[in-house]
């Protein structure tokens, strides 16, 4: 989650996820945060994706 939002991968993502090809970069960079038809939700969220996380969760506002 930090590296995907550090470097900017967002049209990577899109292009090898196909789920998420037409979805903004937000929802790419926090599928599961969101009610995305066909992409599951992951086994654990860590505790160290937190902080990336918050960052860019305060992006959508």
């Amino acid at each position: 989650v930090h590296q995907s939002n550090k470097y900017k991968a967002q049209d990577f993502i899109r292009k090898w996820i196909h789920e998420l090809a037409d979805r903004n970069d937000i929802e790419v960079l926090i599928p599961w945060a969101f009610d995305i038809t066909g992409y599951s939700k992951p086994i654990e969220i860590y505790k160290k994706w937190g902080r990336a996380i918050g960052l860019i969760e305060k992006l959508k506002v």
